[in-house]
């Protein structure tokens, strides 16, 4: 959650008051809050409803258009002028309902922030727990454990944004009447999984569309590998020996169709069957093929486990996972590329990152040397030679367009800069600076190149499938071809 992206809303009523509320953006130019703060009797039509960001340098603005608002669910997502340069989530809005008692966060304007002087309302902190959602509803019941005494004290708080982590889980739309009972808030895994209208205007049913064309190319992949082998490949003995199959009566479509079965039951199991035929397969071919067809099958299936993305592609991406493993899933679903992975002193990452490191931030280094600097890495890392002298508009127009080519299948290069948040030797990283990110994905500059951050949040299973892949090398590394 970004503090300065919390909106306060001031719809201006008929008698000349403004009532105040509070929203978060989900996206550019769009603000999610709930309904009943912006569509009310008492709200005078015909002067426009403020937004303001206080902690923000961008210029306040008014809504320019309610594009939706049910009045079922007390949602509303308006439009209007969002924070430039602001960056979110590309998994901000969150796809799974939240688990009993997990922890949430979130700001808002309440009466409670008022100051004595001059009355102004200050953002506040408010945080609690989750109750066992009941997924038949949107909505969601969560403790408080904040200062209101009274309902009171809570107004302008509705349509604040409910956090766990680095996403977004709900807005709230009701406060307590009293101290000891509950906030009621409206899911979005809910909305994102039942109303179509919330699916199309957030771009999100594009995005579940194209994430289920990416499993299924996946899994066409995974077809593929295996209709190659034969019942004499050992891979291919060792897994059907792995999942009880009679190898004599196994054909490749069946071995296809029981492993895909048995990922739906266990994913995480699918992966050790891979390990375990993998290492015995080993014992009796060593052979270049074997190491391939184990590698992409493991790849492949690992890919599957990628979380599907809430958030269009945008040049600087901002990812809820802990490593360079997950990064490289969560990359290979928003662009639809195979997930590729290699291993240096012992860390694992996708074969095409460029890592951050290699930049650092000099005393007195302006922002136009960062760029110069930073052009000539990139230029090294994709065509393997040096740049040439100096890197004008036309090379970095070429540049770019290499960048963009291969983000696909085919060529399967996802060429694009990574930086782990969590690297405490990365503290003065000039890409930690949002400026120094937006002049190098600048029109001018190199717009379709990733710039990556991670590091602050640990995905679903991550730990366990963090294991798992440096197992695959380990099996991999001790296990050469013969010669």
């Amino acid at each position: 959650m970004d503090t300065k992206l919390i909106a306060k809303i001031l719809p201006t009523k008929k008698d000349g008051k403004r009532a105040i509320g509070t929203g978060y953006p989900i996206a550019e130019g769009l603000v999610l809050t709930a309904r009943h703060v912006v569509v009310f009797d008492e709200r005078d039509k015909a002067v426009p409803i403020a937004i303001e960001w206080p902690d923000s340098k961008h210029v306040d603005t008014n809504v320019t258009e309610i594009v939706w608002g049910s009045d079922e669910h007390d949602m509303a997502i308006l439009r209007c002028q969002t924070p430039p340069n602001m960056s979110l989530s590309s998994d901000l809005l969150a796809s799974r309902d939240p688990k009993s008692h997990e922890q949430w966060s979130g700001y808002g304007y309440p009466a409670i922030g008022k100051e004595a002087g001059s009355g102004l309302r200050e953002k506040i902190p408010v945080m609690g727990e989750f109750f066992p959602p009941n997924v038949a509803t949107p909505k969601l019941t969560i403790s408080c454990k904040s200062d209101a005494l009274e309902k009171a004290g809570w107004c302008g708080l509705s349509g604040a944004p409910v956090f766990h982590g680095p996403q977004l889980f709900a807005i709230i739309t009701a406060t307590p009447q009293k101290r000891d009972e509950c906030f009621t808030a409206i899911s979005i895994p809910w909305l994102i999984r039942n109303d179509q209208e919330f699916q199309e205007i957030t771009g999100i049913q594009g995005q579940i569309q194209k994430h289920q064309k990416f499993v299924a190319e996946q899994k066409r992949q995974i077809s593929d590998v295996l209709s190659k082998m034969t019942t004499q490949d050992a891979l291919f003995k060792q897994i059907a020996g792995q999942l009880n199959l009679n190898v004599a009566n196994t054909t490749n479509q069946k071995l296809t169709d029981k492993l895909l079965e048995a990922f739906k039951e266990d994913d995480l199991a699918v992966l050790d069957v891979l390990l375990r035929a993998g290492a015995d397969a080993f014992k009796q071919d060593s052979g270049e093929l074997l190491r391939q067809n184990l590698r992409q099958l493991f790849c492949l299936f690992a890919g599957l486990m990628a979380p599907e993305c809430q958030a269009i592609k945008q040049a600087l991406i901002n990812l809820p996972v802990r490593t360079a493993m997950a990064a490289e899933l969560s990359l290979a679903a928003l662009y639809d590329t195979n997930p590729e992975f290699v291993r240096n002193d012992g860390k694992v990452h996708g074969r095409h990152t460029i890592n951050a490191a290699v930049f650092t931030r000099e005393t007195g280094w302006s922002q136009t040397e960062f760029i110069k600097d930073a052009t000539e890495t990139i230029y090294k890392a994709i065509h393997k030679a040096p740049p040439p002298e100096p890197i004008d508009a036309f090379e970095l127009e070429a540049l770019n367009s290499t960048i963009k080519q291969r983000q696909n299948r085919s060529l399967n290069q996802l060429h694009r800069l990574e930086l782990n948040r969590r690297d405490t030797n990365l503290t003065n990283n000039p890409l930690l600076d949002a400026a120094n990110c937006q002049a190098l994905i600048a029109a001018d500059c190199l717009p379709d190149l990733p710039i990556v951050h991670y590091g602050e949040a640990v995905a679903e299973k991550e730990a366990k499938l963090s294991a798992k892949i440096t197992e695959l090398f380990n099996i991999l590394e001790t296990s050469q071809p013969s010669t």
